[in-house]
């Protein structure tokens, strides 16, 4: 069936084949190798699955291929992975002759250094440094996978790189050697203009906490020393706020106070978001105060744009959690479904006020409460 089968169908069927390890399929795929009229998706395909089978007979088909600067790039690159898997030693000596032409050529050579052989993560390591992104980022993922810490005397080239994913890649190799000065190499990447960085380096961070204690003072203090609402680094900020929240360190309620109408979105909502996590009865008025000025904000044309709605819901359900009935007569407002702020804003409003009157129902709030289960307008 799959010698005959559209792509879409091999697609789906072939792989299970290679997993039975069904030999009889291998002469089908050897075949297709040397099909002019098979297409790339198929050749590629049939690399995979001979990989799959451990078929080293068909290597230097696949090399052949792989040489071929007038095949099409998804053949070759797909024969070079499956190359490298099933003949390390005889794609090395391929592969030294593709570092020396253009960027596609180099990255098909990425592929045929996929190994374990010392040399051939020796070359792959050298090529980390490649004046072409995308090989150099190819190359440093591809180290990483195979053999992380040669690519520790590279670690300052990868912290300044241009590209995200290799400083990205630069973040997880500081987090399996970490030390107090990796810490704070770690700490200054949360603050890269890429979210994907940021989001990396403080993942690894996270970890290095729980994976090495002697270091988690180290990193609670960087991040709380950062929380300073005259500070331009909005970037850093969100990121440290969200860290202290996954370390569950609940004492910081009063730094994210001063942060809780900071010009960007992101960290004048990450800064509530902390605070309604670990509820601080010791700042109880502070947060009052900011709700009923959060309530003022969402009405004020000048504040457009601005999440006053999904801060003020956080905030709601710190002021529910505690208890505070101070803020009951804002929560009742926000059955009014035409009001601004958005639906977390109401649901944290009806949440909240389910709270304030736990085994003490209403009667008119509960009327209100079935009015809105009822209305499907």
């Amino acid at each position: 069936y799959c010698g005959t089968a559209p792509d879409s169908e091999r697609l789906l069927l072939e792989p299970a084949l290679a997993a039975w390890k069904h030999q009889p399929a291998a002469d089908m795929w050897r075949q297709r190798l040397t099909s002019a009229t098979a297409s790339g998706t198929s050749v590629s395909l049939a690399c995979e699955c001979l990989a799959g089978l451990g078929d080293q007979a068909s290597v230097p088909t696949m090399l052949t291929i792989v040489s071929d600067s007038t095949q099409d790039y998804q053949r070759r690159f797909a024969a070079a992975k499956s190359a490298a898997l099933l003949q390390p030693e005889q794609t090395l000596a391929a592969a030294e002759v593709l570092v020396k032409r253009g960027q596609p050529e180099r990255l098909i050579a990425v592929a045929l250094l996929d190994s374990d052989l010392p040399a051939a993560l020796e070359r792959a390591t050298a090529l980390c440094g490649d004046p072409a992104d995308a090989v150099a980022s190819a190359a440093w993922q591809q180290v990483f996978r195979r053999k992380p810490e040669l690519l520790q005397p590279l670690l300052a080239v990868g912290l300044q790189h241009r590209d995200a994913t290799i400083r990205s890649t630069t973040a997880r190799v500081l987090r399996l050697y970490p030390d107090a000065d990796r810490v704070t190499k770690l700490h200054q990447l949360r603050s890269d203009t890429h979210i994907q960085v940021r989001n990396v380096a403080r993942q690894m961070l996270e970890r290095v906490a729980v994976e090495q204690p002697p270091l988690r003072p180290q990193i609670i203090g960087l991040a709380v020393d950062s929380l300073q609402p005259a500070s331009k680094d909005w970037q850093g900020i969100e990121q440290s706020l969200v860290l202290l929240g996954q370390l569950r360190e609940s004492t910081f309620s009063p730094q994210c106070l001063s942060l809780i109408n900071y010009p960007r979105n992101e960290v004048m909502v990450s800064a509530a978001w902390l605070i309604h996590l670990f509820p601080d009865l010791a700042v109880r008025d502070q947060v009052l105060q900011a709700t009923f000025e959060a309530e003022e904000l969402i009405y004020d044309p000048k504040e457009e744009g601005r999440t006053h709605g999904l801060k003020q819901a956080l905030l709601f359900q710190y002021l529910g959690i505690l208890r505070v009935s101070e803020i009951e007569e804002v929560l009742k407002k926000q059955f009014n479904k035409t009001v601004p702020g958005g639906e977390e804003r109401r649901g944290a409003a009806m949440w909240a006020l389910g709270l304030l009157n736990e085994r003490k129902p209403d009667p008119a709030l509960l009327r209100r409460c079935h009015e809105r289960i009822k209305d499907c307008s």
